[in-house]
């Protein structure tokens, strides 16, 4: 039971996982339900959104080939109502009940259409309203909560609800995943039962981003959500003391303040979100991938996927030190303040050589999603 929706045009480390897991197991991947409000913005244009199956006039269960070898079945369900602008109270809570019902009602129907009624396993991932209310209702015989970031921190609907659900949902679960020792420290209290799974790379995709050759033009490129997590005052050293060099953002936008800030430099370019097979194209152009988050409980509990993703198409990575970063500290640049974020920049750069991309390239190979599953 997913948060977010297979595919689209960033990548999910649920997603991730479960085309792993596919290959040795039957799976039923239920997509997080849209709601009335999706649905408006799907018909005016405002949002992508396949209306024919979340209205239900096509299948709302179709066979999918995550990988060679695999196969899974992908559930959308019906619309649900719009409910994370409410306050926590009794209207809340019904129309959570409600959401849900809708929900499990149609996960029922496909686990007896598709056999799937012994040893099962019930993942819920990072939908701690929707695991409290339906978890345990398949007859599940293990129920895990994958958590791949911190509910203290992020956005509205996380502050609002997230941490009163996610406290009540543990209570109730055999084992929890998390993808970073910062969650874990938050976790395990909660369930003892708590296991550390990386976020990793798809290899054979990023490695396609690979140049041995220093681009002709100085590119410093970041790939991922533009949200605010990103320190700005950081960024806006770089782009005035680099006038020269430009800077790239490829992702999803989340945060209009950080767009409005971004857009007030000549020298940086907002690409937005592109699909994952279009990621390669870029990286090849970039001198070196940075990662500027600012440090608060929220990225505490970070394992950023680009991290990886940089490496594997050999290029410096230049971060804060916003999380744990002891595995990759010999071989990335970490500086907390303005002047020594530019610094590493510099060096990077001007140190960089074919030698030193083939070995970050071989540490990535190393942190394959694959590797994480064996």
């Amino acid at each position: 039971m997913s948060s977010t929706e297979w595919g689209g045009n960033y990548i999910k480390p649920t997603v991730e996982l479960m085309k792993i897991l596919s290959t040795q197991n039957k799976l039923l991947f239920v997509n997080s339900p849209y709601t009335i409000v999706d649905v408006y913005s799907g018909f005016t244009g405002k949002k992508q959104v396949n209306l024919k199956r979340a209205l239900g006039f096509t299948n709302r269960l179709v066979k999918i080939t995550p990988m060679e070898g695999a196969e899974a079945h992908l559930l959308t369900p019906p619309v649900g109502l719009t409910i994370n602008f409410l306050s926590k109270g009794p209207l809340y809570k019904i129309s959570l009940k409600i959401n849900a019902w809708l929900v499990r009602k149609s996960v029922r129907k496909a686990l007896k259409k598709l056999n799937m009624t012994e040893d099962l396993i019930h993942i819920v991932a990072f939908n701690p309203g929707m695991g409290l209310i339906n978890g345990r209702q398949y007859g599940e015989k293990t129920l895990i909560y994958h958590c791949y970031d911190e509910v203290r921190g992020g956005n509205a609907w996380l502050k609002k609800h997230g941490v009163w659900l996610e406290e009540a949902f543990m209570k109730m679960i055999d084992g929890v995943i998390v993808s970073s020792r910062g969650l874990f420290e938050s976790k395990v209290k909660h369930c003892p039962n708590c296991f550390i799974v990386k976020n990793a790379v798809n290899l054979s995709l990023f490695s396609q981003g690979f140049h041995k050759d220093k681009p002709k033009e100085q590119v410093i490129g970041y790939i991922g959500t533009l949200d605010d997590r990103l320190d700005y005052d950081i960024l806006h050293h770089l782009f005035t003391n680099l006038p020269q060099t430009r800077f790239v953002f490829v992702g999803r936008i989340l945060s209009q303040r950080g767009v409005a800030i971004l857009k007030k430099y000549p020298n940086v370019s907002i690409e937005g979100p592109k699909p994952p097979e279009e990621l390669p194209g870029y990286l090849k152009t970039f001198s070196a991938g940075i990662i500027p988050f600012i440090k608060d409980t929220f990225t505490k509990g970070i394992y950023p996927m680009k991290i990886n993703e940089y490496l594997a198409a050999g290029l410096p990575v230049i971060s804060t030190g916003f999380g744990d970063m002891r595995e990759f500290e010999q071989l990335i640049s970490i500086g907390d303040t303005k002047e020594t974020f530019l610094e590493h920049c510099l060096d990077e750069i001007a140190s960089d050589t074919p030698p030193k991309k083939h070995e970050r390239r071989q540490t990535a190979s190393q942190n394959t999603w694959f590797n994480l599953a064996n």
